[in-house]
C-alpha cells in the first residue's frame, strides 16, 4: 500500500492535476525513511553486482592461467578420459563415502550421458 507524503511547504498530495506530486514507493526528495532505505539497498545492489563482476574477471584469468574449468564446462566424473579412468568406487573413496552416494547425490541440474563402451 502506497502513503501520501505531505510536502514541507504544505501542499496537497493531490496525483490529478497535471504537475506530479505523488512518487510511489516512498522514493521523495525529502527525508523519507523508506526513500532513504530504499537507495542504500539499490547504492548496495549496485556495489554488490560491480563486486561480483570484478570476481568473475579475476576468476576467468585465474581459470586461464591455470588451465582450469570454468563454470558451464563441460566435465567427465566417472569413466575414460583417454589412458585414464576413474569409476564411482575411486571418486566415492576420495569424499570418503560409497559409490550409491556418488550417483545419487547428483543433481537434476547436471545433464546426465550414458556411454555402454560394449556398444563400440
Amino acid at each position: 500500500p502506497a502513503r501520501i507524503i505531505p510536502s514541507k511547504a504544505g501542499e496537497s498530495a493531490d496525483v490529478s492535476g497535471t504537475e506530479r506530486k505523488f512518487t510511489a514507493y516512498g522514493i521523495t526528495q525529502d527525508d523519507d525513511p523508506v526513500s532513504q532505505a530504499l537507495r542504500g539497498l539499490i547504492d548496495n545492489a549496485a556495489g554488490q553486482e560491480h563486486q561480483i563482476a570484478m570476481i568473475w574477471k579475476a576468476l576467468e584469468q585465474l581459470c586461464a592461467q591455470q588451465q582450469m574449468p570454468m563454470p558451464g564446462d563441460a566435465a567427465k566424473l566417472v569413466g575414460n578420459d583417454g589412458d585414464q579412468q576413474i569409476t564411482a568406487t575411486d571418486l566415492a573413496a576420495r569424499a570418503g563415502t560409497i559409490a550409491w552416494d556418488i550417483f545419487t547425490g547428483i543433481g537434476q541440474r547436471v545433464q546426465r550421458f550414458h556411454h555402454d563402451s560394449a556398444v563400440n
